[in-house]
C-alpha cells in the first residue's frame, strides 16, 4: 500500500468513524428517552438498559454507517481538491482512477460488513431486543399506571385517567379497557376507579374495577351489556421464555432463512414481504458501493466555491434514495409493485448517474472545464444570490 493510499484511508477512516460516532449518539440518545418509559423503576434500568442499548447498535450501524462512509468520502476528495491537494496529485501522474482504488477497496470491506450486520447481527439482535420489551411490558406495573397514556399487552389495551401510588397498590380513576385477545370477540370495559394489586409469590397481577360496565360484542353483529360494583381482571404475565419464536416479522430473519422462505413461503407471511425485505437488504449492500464512487465523482474536478452546498446536496441526494427505496419496500409489501420495478429501477438510476458523473470527473475533464457536480453547485449559488438580491431589493 502506497503512501496516498494510506493518507487517503485514514482521511477517510476518521471521518466515517467521527460521523458515526454522532449519528449514533444522537439516535442512541433519543431512543434512550424512550426506554426509559419502559422501566417500573431502578432494578428494571440495571438488568435490561445496558442490554437493550447493545441489542440496538447493529439497528442503528445499519442506518447510518452507510450515510457516514459516503460522506466522508466526499468531504475527503472535496478538501483534497480545494487545498490544491489534487492538482498536485494529477499533475504527478496520479489518476482519479488510481485515487479511487483505496476508497473502493474499503467500501467492498463496508459491503462485507453490511452483509454481516443486515444478514445476521440485525434480525437475531431486534428479535432478542423485542422479547426484553415483551418480558418488560407484561411484568412492569409502571407501564400501567403511567397517567394519560395508552398500554397494550398481547391484545389488552388499558387506559388510566388518574393514578395514585399507595407503596404495594395503586389506586386508578376512570379506567378504560379493551380486550381483543383472539382477534375476534371483543370486550370493552370501564370503571369509575380501581385498583391494580400486585402479583404474588406464584400469582398475576390483578386488576380491581369498581362501579363500571362491560361491554361484550360478538363476531355476528350481536352486543351484551353487564353493569358490576366490583370485578377482578386478573393481568396474565407471559415469561421471556414463552414468547413468540424468532421469524414471525421478516425483519427477524436472516440472509439463509430469506432465501429459503422465497421458495417456500412459511403461511404466516406472504410472499411479497419476504421479497420486500429480501430485495431492500440486498440493495443497501449494493449502494455502499455505488456511493463511494459516486461521492468520488462530487469531490474531484476543481476546488468547491460552496463546501458547505456540495453537503447539502449530498445530504437531500440520500433523502431523496433511502424514501424512493422505502416507498418501493411498502409498495412491493403491499403487492402493489414488483421488487424489480419499485426497488432496482431506482438504484439503476442512481447507478447510471454515478457512472456518468465519474466518467466526466475521471476521464473527460478538459482543462478549464468544471464536472457536473461544479457546475450544478454554481447554478444552485447563482440561483441563491439572485434570490437574495432580489429579497433585498423589495425589502
Amino acid at each position: 500500500m502506497s503512501t496516498i493510499d494510506r493518507y487517503i484511508l485514514g482521511r477517510v477512516v476518521w471521518k466515517t468513524g467521527a460521523i458515526l460516532a454522532v449519528g449514533l449518539l444522537i439516535l442512541m440518545s433519543e431512543r434512550l428517552l424512550r426506554l426509559f418509559d419502559l422501566f417500573s423503576g431502578p432494578d428494571d434500568v440495571v438488568r435490561y438498559l445496558g442490554r437493550m442499548l447493545v441489542l440496538l447498535m447493529p439497528h442503528y450501524i445499519g442506518i447510518v454507517l452507510p450515510a457516514a462512509f459516503f460522506f466522508a468520502v466526499l468531504l475527503t476528495f472535496s478538501r483534497l481538491s480545494k487545498e490544491q491537494e489534487l492538482s498536485a496529485l494529477l499533475a504527478s501522474g496520479t489518476s482519479v482512477p488510481r485515487l479511487t482504488k483505496p476508497v473502493g477497496l474499503l467500501a467492498m470491506g463496508m459491503a462485507c460488513l453490511a452483509v454481516v450486520l443486515l444478514g445476521y447481527a440485525q434480525p437475531h439482535a431486534r428479535y432478542a431486543y423485542r422479547s426484553i420489551k415483551h418480558n418488560l411490558a407484561q411484568t412492569s406495573l409502571g407501564l400501567a399506571v403511567k397517567e394519560g397514556s395508552f398500554l397494550q399487552i398481547d391484545g389488552l389495551t388499558f387506559f388510566a385517567e388518574a393514578s395514585l401510588d399507595q407503596g404495594n397498590r395503586v389506586r386508578l380513576a376512570r379506567i378504560f379497557v379493551l380486550d381483543s385477545e383472539n382477534g375476534q370477540d371483543q370486550r370493552l370495559t370501564t370503571a369509575r376507579e380501581g385498583e391494580l394489586i400486585p402479583a404474588g409469590v406464584a400469582g398475576d397481577p390483578v386488576l380491581r374495577l369498581d362501579d363500571g360496565l362491560r361491554l361484550d360484542f360478538e363476531p355476528d353483529g350481536s352486543m351484551s351489556m353487564v353493569d358490576f360494583e366490583e370485578f377482578r381482571w386478573p393481568l396474565a404475565r407471559s415469561p421471556i421464555s414463552d414468547y413468540r419464536a424468532r421469524g414471525g416479522d421478516p425483519r427477524e430473519l436472516t440472509f439463509p432463512e430469506l432465501f429459503a422462505a422465497s421458495v417456500d413461503p412459511p403461511s404466516y407471511l406472504t410472499p411479497a414481504e419476504i421479497s420486500a425485505e429480501l430485495n431492500s437488504r440486498l440493495i443497501i449492500i449494493v449502494s455502499t458501493l455505488v456511493l463511494a464512487v459516486l461521492a468520488v465523482a462530487m469531490g474531484v474536478g476543481r476546488g468547491w466555491r460552496q463546501r458547505d452546498l456540495s453537503a447539502f446536496i449530498g445530504l437531500v441526494l440520500l433523502i431523496v434514495y433511502n424514501e424512493s427505496l422505502e416507498f418501493g419496500e411498502s409498495l412491493v409489501k403491499r403487492d402493489q409493485a414488483p421488487a424489480w420495478l419499485a426497488l432496482w429501477v431506482p438504484f439503476l438510476l442512481l447507478t447510471t448517474a454515478t457512472i456518468l458523473a465519474y466518467r466526466e470527473a475521471a476521464f473527460r475533464l478538459p482543462a478549464g472545464r468544471t464536472s457536473f457536480s461544479n457546475r450544478l453547485i454554481d447554478r444552485i449559488t447563482a440561483w441563491r444570490q439572485a434570490w437574495l438580491q432580489a429579497a433585498r431589493r423589495r425589502a
